[in-house]
């Protein structure tokens, strides 16, 4: 009976069995040599020259390549200014715009590398990351998502609190332009002209198939071995 009781322990803790695999590349069009544009593009910023933003916003849109919960994100951005955090959120597609938040974590400037391009194009791009390991986020395969980077206060012209060289096409490319807002959550605009991108890294876990079916085999037959022992005639 000890036996079996061992038995049936370990089988009840397969039932619960779902252990996340290593985190993995779910998205992302980083390269391995920077890729210049000659553009750069800001987060928190307002202004009224040539255009009208209040607190400009940043969208850059993905497909996630398997299903999982995101764990980090990595960015190409520096900090022009350090009394605002950076927000950087998760939002499932909206006809092509960011729609519903998925979720959002606060990033300290102070946290954000303040080289964010090489110092001659063909070497790495700098890398900020961003833990998403308090917030559960669950993408889906083939599914179109929104990676979102804002601030709660802008600038007054000049500068954002944020930028970020942008980039052309290239191999590693989403093949989607980033999208910018004047700070209103509603309203976004796509930039078609260069098919420009921001450059991001998403990464995921990804659960493992249950145990459930191996579990219940085993009860079934732990189950069959009992009866057998207690009536041998049988």
């Amino acid at each position: 009976m000890k036996t079996l009781r061992a038995v049936l322990l370990v089988l009840a803790a397969g039932l619960a069995a779902d252990v996340a695999v290593g985190a993995q590349i779910a998205a992302s069009n980083f390269t391995s040599g920077w890729v210049p544009s000659g553009f750069r593009t800001d987060i928190g910023l307002k202004t009224s020259v040539n255009v009208n933003y209040t607190n400009s916003w940043v969208s850059q849109p993905f497909v996630a390549e398997f299903s999982g919960t995101v764990t980090a994100v990595d960015l190409a951005i520096k900090p022009n200014s350090f009394s605002q955090p950076l927000l950087v959120g998760v939002r499932e597609d909206n006809g092509g715009i960011p729609g519903s938040m998925l979720g959002e974590v606060s990033v300290p400037s102070s946290a954000v590398s303040l080289g964010y391009f090489p110092n001659s194009p063909g070497e790495p791009l700098r890398r900020t990351t961003v833990d998403f390991s308090s917030v559960e986020v669950a993408i889906e395969q083939d599914m179109v998502y929104h990676l979102t980077l804002r601030v709660d206060q802008p600038t007054n012209g000049g500068t954002g609190r944020f930028s970020s060289h942008v980039m052309r096409p290239h191999a590693q490319s989403f093949r989607m332009p980033y999208l910018v807002s004047p700070g209103d959550p509603t309203e976004w605009r796509r930039l078609d002209l260069h098919r420009l991108e921001f450059p991001v890294e998403v990464r995921a876990v990804v659960p493992e198939p249950s145990a459930l079916p191996l579990a219940l085999g085993g009860l079934v037959g732990a189950a069959c071995w009992l009866r057998a022992r207690r009536d041998p005639a049988r």
